[in-house]
């Protein structure tokens, strides 16, 4: 069947209803919370980015443009109507938690290896952490502007290209520096959360931090949605406004950003664009569905399936660069960069594919649908898990920080692979891991009766 508006219509209902089902599961199961736990965060930018990107193509009528390795134009709607039986396999998934009530909890050595700190002490630690991170950032960007900071900002996106270009790609490795400047800008909100102090001094650094993660559109945007579920977990009063929020906060400003950001990204490369249609500077660089079309186009799933291999062995080899093995096991982007833009690979660029094509070129047809109702049903775990050590103790703020963090690092997933999602969510672990690690506890600011009465 070709792709128009009424059977993307359709396709559009029947995923938005079970997007409305993952809200009303976990806003039965966590109460207000719900509205940004783990499972709905994923299902939400799961459906947007295959199923919103997709509608956007058909009704915008840019199906020949967009999806321009095509051969025959069924295979587009073969791979929505695909999405959304793995939107239903990831819905049941998460509701199999139902089934046995769970009495989670962190095993008592690893609570004994997490320090809290006293309330006093987060303002320090969120300064001193953030501060660290922009002095590393600067650092780099002077260096890559060759001595020339303004230089670099006029001309980053060039000076990228060429460093990747080279098989330099040293900002990869300096993720775990240049993280702290949003970890320091999170412990400091939780501060204010907390103390209600500090107001402007969290802004500046809130504002600054964005400003600092401007070559990264997918940084801000993480960066912002985790702020946002750590205000959600905090704060009674905005949980209850979290429908309006996303509404009229967060959607137009997740647009302005990255339609933003890339005007600005392609015009410091040079390119003039005519006749400019933002969904191009949104959607264009998004090409989880084209991938998934592709792969189902070369029937993958009865010729060259990987069995998972791509996935485990490019996580274990990260840190060998390909300049030095040439022949180093391939992630899910690289096999399709190769397969559609032979020899890109070699200049150091890959096209994120997304993990719908990871998972079917690993596992074909029946091994994506298990694979994501075992996501549903991990996802919802890890929830409760997180939520429940959260409610004993709201000072223990290492919690909610890795809470917020593996939330809204399921944004890479838009249109990265698992590869990816694993190595940015462990540079931000790890980080935490290191503020946190081997400090017995110091709670003697609030009451745990007191803290209780803040979820009753």
């Amino acid at each position: 069947m070709i792709p128009n508006t009424l059977n993307t219509a359709i396709i559009i209902i029947i995923n938005l209803i079970l997007l409305l089902y993952s809200l009303w599961l976990n806003k039965k199961i966590f109460n207000s919370y719900a509205y940004i736990s783990l499972p709905f965060v994923f299902n939400m930018m799961f459906v947007f980015f295959y199923i919103g990107v997709y509608s956007y193509i058909i009704f915008s009528d840019h199906m020949t443009m967009y999806f321009c390795n095509t051969n025959n134009f069924e295979y587009p709607f073969k791979s929505v109507i695909f999405v959304t039986f793995c939107n239903l396999s990831f819905c049941i998934g998460e509701t199999l938690i139902l089934l046995k009530t769970r009495k989670l909890s962190f095993h008592q050595i690893v609570k004994k290896l997490i320090k809290i700190y006293s309330i006093k002490d987060l303002k320090k630690l969120g300064i001193i952490t953030f501060l660290f991170g922009v002095i590393s950032k600067l650092i780099y960007f002077v260096i890559l502007g060759k001595g020339n900071l303004i230089y670099y900002l006029k001309n980053y996106f060039s000076i990228q290209v060429a460093g990747v270009g080279a098989g330099v790609g040293a900002d990869f490795y300096l993720r775990f520096l240049f993280s702290f400047i949003t970890i320091g800008a999170t412990i400091l909100l939780i501060y204010t959360l907390l103390t209600k102090q500090s107001k402007l001094l969290t802004t500046l650094i809130i504002i600054s931090s964005v400003i600092m993660n401007f070559n990264s559109r997918l940084s801000i945007i993480t960066f912002l949605l985790q702020l946002l579920i750590l205000v959600c977990l905090y704060s009674n009063s905005t949980r209850k406004k979290v429908p309006s929020i996303f509404l009229l906060i967060v959607l137009p400003v997740f647009f302005i950003l990255i339609a933003g950001l890339g005007i600005y990204r392609d015009s410091t490369n040079g390119k003039v664009h005519t006749n400019i249609d933002v969904g191009y500077f949104i959607l264009g660089n998004i090409h989880t569905n084209r991938a998934l079309s592709d792969a189902l186009e070369a029937n993958y799933d009865l010729t060259n399936q990987y069995y998972g291999i791509n996935i485990i062995a490019p996580i274990i080899f990260k840190p060998i660069p390909r300049k030095i093995w040439t022949n180093k096991p391939l992630n899910a982007a690289a096999i399709y960069t190769e397969s559609v833009s032979p020899g890109t690979l070699k200049q150091g660029f890959a096209i994120a594919p997304g993990i719908m094509y990871e998972l079917y070129i690993n596992f074909g047809f029946i091994g994506t649908i298990i694979s994501f109702v075992i996501i549903g049903y991990i996802l919802m775990f890890l929830q409760f898990l997180f939520l429940k050590e959260f409610l004993l103790n709201p000072l223990n703020v290492f919690i909610p920080l890795i809470l917020s963090c593996i939330i809204s690092r399921t944004l890479y997933l838009r249109g990265e692979d698992l590869t990816l999602m694993y190595t940015y969510t462990s540079f931000f672990i790890i980080d935490y891991i290191l503020i946190f690690l081997n400090v017995r506890l110091k709670n003697n600011v609030w009451r745990r009766d007191i803290c209780k009465k803040m979820y009753q």
